[in-house]
């Protein structure tokens, strides 16, 4: 909830109140009466039967619905943890009846708009912010602190895997921040990494800040989730002085970021050393060229100027409003086949690694 809280705190909606529901498998929806002390409900992530009970209930008391979507839930690599929770028929079928049946729409990534701008023509894209206000000290310039950084999860073990004959023969250490897979720390020199455990996620920021590495890695195996994915670690690339590795897909051209070809573990090698060559030859070139270019991209000043529009919009009688029945199953059905059939034709790009 950061980018609503800004929102609030800046004035730049006064006078509107916001009922927020959504964002786990199984949590319950809105009932009637809390529904009806506001005047929008903002769903994040629905997932469940109870999440489309509120959306009904919602468009029969005329009060619009936003929902947003930041990943591509309706088909999680087998590979991935939260698999075992997204991939099952209910969770889809409310999804894509969500998706279908809310007044707007709103998605992280180009990847995701294009996919459900399918079943929902007010669909709207508000790329993931960079907290521009919690941030202020990173504008100086800290000695660097660490040559290779990769953040992530055991969500993050198939993108590492797809790569890890790379790890090794890179030309400085690798500082893990989180919970790499132990199959490429078995294949690593001790002596060539070092495994640092999970931040508060805005002590992280400063954590991360204070490393100043010279280049960030984020491998990602090629396949329609990762497509989605928003590129939250180029700008926490930027953020820390660093270049950035990651897979060459639209999200991640980028000034500042060295692409590679996704799951060819020579190209990674080959985009590793060039980002730590540069970042060697002009250590302060990221800060000086290209954060500023991230932070008038994604500054949360600039993002929250659509969330502001879109949210002045939502409430007005100049919005389009969505005139699908919410109770129209056959409708959901619909939408479920045509988000579903791009799974299908995208099942042969969800490799496993070996």
């Amino acid at each position: 909830m950061g980018p609503w809280s800004y929102l609030v705190k800046s004035g730049a909606v006064p006078g509107l109140t916001i009922a927020v529901a959504g964002d786990e498998v199984g949590r319950e929806g809105l009932t009637w009466d809390v529904i009806s002390r506001f005047d929008l409900v903002f769903m994040h992530r629905p997932c469940s039967q109870d999440h489309v009970t509120t959306i009904q209930v919602a468009r029969n008391m005329g009060i619009p619905v936003w929902v947003e979507y930041d990943d591509w839930l309706l088909d999680v690599p087998r590979w991935n943890p939260n698999a075992s929770v997204y991939n099952k028929a209910s969770v889809h079928s409310a999804i894509a009846s969500c998706i279908a049946f809310a007044d707007v729409v709103s998605v992280s990534t180009a990847a995701l708009y294009h996919e459900f701008k399918k079943i929902n023509e007010n669909v709207v894209i508000i790329p993931n912010a960079y907290r521009t206000d919690l941030c202020g000290y990173a504008q100086e310039f800290k000695e660097r602190k660490a040559d290779f950084v990769w953040r992530g999860t055991n969500t993050h073990d198939a993108d590492l895997l797809s790569v890890s004959s790379s790890f090794s023969s890179l030309p400085g250490r690798v500082t893990f921040l989180g919970s790499p897979p132990w199959q490429l720390l078995e294949s690593m020199d001790k002596e060539k990494y070092r495994v640092v455990g999970p931040q508060d996620v805005m002590l992280y920021m400063r954590y991360l800040y204070n490393l100043a590495p010279k280049v960030m890695l984020f491998p990602l195996v090629d396949c329609l989730f990762n497509h989605c994915k928003s590129n939250i670690a180029y700008q926490e690339a930027m953020h820390a002085g660093a270049y950035c590795v990651a897979p060459d897909l639209p999200e991640w051209r980028k000034p500042g970021v060295v692409t590679y070809t996704p799951g060819d573990a020579a190209s990674f090698s080959r985009a590793a050393n060039e980002a730590y060559e540069l970042a060697t030859t002009n250590p302060s070139a990221v800060r000086l060229s290209h954060m500023p270019a991230m932070v008038e991209m994604y500054g949360i000043e600039n993002v929250n100027q659509i969330r502001a529009s879109l949210l002045t919009l939502s409430v007005s009688k100049e919005l389009k409003r969505n005139t699908r029945d919410p109770f129209d199953q056959l409708t959901g059905m619909w939408a479920l086949s045509q988000l579903k059939g791009l799974v299908r034709e995208n099942q042969k790009n969800e490799p496993f690694p070996k």
